[in-house]
């Protein structure tokens, strides 16, 4: 019960630290699907289906869906889908028939996508499994667009004083530390000399003679001007599209992802949690981004939400990624055999999915083998 009340309190630091801008830190990962560029299914009115190339049937398309230049869409009669293609260009299809997503997105279908993937692009860290340090929520192995991040931490009960410690650039030896004696303060503005672009710094925490350096060492970059410059391009191109405010935000949080900006992603969609948000695709995403962090336990949350959710929505290809994701925090948390089970689930709905999906069935048969062999 303690821990369960610990992570509550987690999520909601996290909502509150901040209000959702364009500016402010964070990191991002490559496409969970392993799918080139954006190519987002935005808006759905109707019925829609999608089948992926090599696919045997189609299936019920739902907002965020991932689509290569080489799947295919289905309209219904009198439906509509919007489209995010990889040069950020929003395509509407309106008419009943079947369509190549390379047809609907043909100015990007030949060329490289729009996207830049620069710095650091980590494995999913452990991540702390001891609640009593005070790990760092923000900015977490993630890339960065501000000069001056807000380093954010998770509270411990009982402290009097933090003490946050940035290291890291050129000199091996710099460091540049911050006295916090406000208890109830989990975050501070970097005011120190400016950060070099395209280095790692790592963020330690320390309280009550507690320190997250041996048992957790996140890092962070921040991006280079010109990586930053086109960001913000993609970022005003998006803006002005004529998306809804979700879908719009949830573009946005693709995109930052893309180039490493986790945290910033993380805020986005936190924010439509707050919201009250319903969508599949917000909680499927933040489950794979706190997974990427190393902040498991959240990200075990996030997907359990998801799995609600999309069963309703009879989509068997996002249940799957879901029950994968399940498996991989599960087995950072520790618990192969929770880990085994939903590896086992994911492979089975993979599976029933037919022709496609073969190299997925046999990536988790060997997720599946190691887990068998730790159990005995």
């Amino acid at each position: 019960m303690r821990k369960s009340r610990r992570w509550h309190q987690l999520i909601v630091i996290f909502l509150t630290v901040g209000a959702i801008t364009i500016t402010t830190p964070v990191f991002s990962f490559p496409n969970p699907f392993n799918l080139g560029g954006l190519n987002l299914i935005m808006g759905i009115q109707g019925k829609v289906w999608f089948k992926r190339d090599g696919g045997s049937k189609f299936q019920p398309a739902s907002m965020g869906t991932f689509l290569k230049s080489s799947d295919r869409l289905r309209l219904g009669s009198g439906s509509s889908a919007k489209v995010i293609c990889q040069n950020l260009k929003l395509k509407e299809i309106k008419k009943k028939g079947v369509f190549p997503v390379s047809q609907t997105c043909l100015a990007q279908s030949n060329s490289k996508p729009n996207l830049v993937r620069p710095n650091i692009d980590l494995v999913s860290p452990r991540g702390p499994k001891d609640f009593n340090i005070p790990y760092v929520l923000s900015p977490r192995n993630s890339n960065i667009l501000d000069e001056k991040p807000t380093l954010r931490w998770h509270p411990v009960e009982g402290v009097s004083s933090y003490t946050v410690e940035v290291s890291g650039g050129k000199d091996a030896t710099w460091r540049w530390t911050k006295q916090v004696k406000q208890p109830s303060v989990v975050s501070v503005v970097y005011d120190g000399q400016p950060l070099e672009r395209g280095w790692n710094y790592w963020v330690t925490i320390k309280a009550n003679g507690l320190s997250t350096r041996v048992k957790d060492t996140p890092r962070f970059s921040l991006l280079k001007k010109k990586h930053i410059q086109k960001i913000k391009g993609e970022v005003a191109q998006l803006q002005q599209s004529s998306l809804p405010p979700e879908p719009k935000t949830i573009a946005l949080a693709h995109l930052y992802r893309t180039n490493n900006l986790n945290s910033q992603a993380i805020e986005l969609l936190e924010g439509l949690v707050k919201q009250g948000s319903k969508t599949t695709a917000v909680y499927q995403d933040l489950g794979f981004l706190y997974w990427k962090v190393g902040l498991h336990q959240l990200g075990k949350q996030r997907y359990l939400t998801a799995l609600k959710l999309v069963e309703t929505e009879k989509n068997q290809e996002g249940k799957a990624q879901i029950q994968e994701g399940l498996g991989k925090v599960s087995k950072r948390l520790g618990d192969s055999q929770e880990a085994l089970k939903w590896f086992e689930g994911a492979r089975n709905s993979y599976v029933e999915l037919g022709g496609g999906y073969q190299q997925k069935v046999e990536k988790l048969e060997e997720e599946l083998k190691e887990l068998q062999g730790r159990l005995g």
